[in-house]
């Protein structure tokens, strides 16, 4: 019942967003919906090293594992001794 406005809401933008784009001359980018289920967090990350650390974060899916394990084995040839990789990656859904 709370949603209701919020719904109607969304509908009268769009109608009014496409009659917009229609009465005037006005140029616009469409972009990915993002929807994130839950914002709790989960755990606490703390940092693998304490010394000359560096973060690497990566979001993947089952998609994107071939260009997730390109990335992360172009770190591994280009590491060095002088420093430390913290590697974290986010997923959801990869089998």
């Amino acid at each position: 019942m709370k949603r209701e406005l919020g719904f109607f809401a969304e509908h009268l933008f769009g109608i009014y967003f496409l009659d917009l784009i229609d009465s005037t001359n006005i140029s616009f980018k469409e972009k990915q919906i993002v929807f994130f289920e839950s914002v709790d967090k989960q755990c606490q990350l703390e940092p693998a090293f304490t010394l000359n650390n560096i973060p690497v974060v990566f979001m993947a899916s089952d998609y994107y594992v071939p260009y997730l394990c390109t990335a992360i084995q172009s770190i591994a040839d280009t590491a060095t001794d002088n420093h430390n990789y913290d590697v974290i990656i986010f997923t959801k859904g990869i089998w």
